[in-house]
């Protein structure tokens, strides 16, 4: 079965999205049972995170202002952090994922 899995990183202000960056975005052939794996489990995470139903699982990771301060954010976190800082945009940031089967 082929599946497609993207991740990458969001920045909202209140129920407004700012940015969205999706640096993974790649499709695999995997065996069945791998793929109804993921498919599943990413479907029980999506139904219990910030934005249920939305086919994605969103993780918060904390205020845009705070993050690029943190050592313990990775470096490309802290980078676009900084940059989208320097635009002038606030708000929360969430890292999401989304798995999806290809026909």
């Amino acid at each position: 079965m082929k599946i497609r899995i993207q991740m990458g990183l969001e920045i909202v202000n209140g129920a407004s999205r700012k940015v969205r960056l999706t640096p993974v975005d790649h499709t695999h052939d995997v065996p069945d049972t791998v793929a109804q794996a993921l498919l599943l489990m990413a479907g029980v995470a999506d139904l219990a995170d910030l934005q249920p139903g939305d086919d994605e699982v969103d993780l918060p990771v904390g205020d845009l202002g705070k993050l690029a301060a943190q050592a313990t954010v990775p470096g490309l976190v802290r980078d676009v952090v900084k940059y989208v800082e320097q635009m002038g945009i606030k708000g929360q940031v969430n890292v999401f994922m989304r798995v999806s089967r290809v026909e």
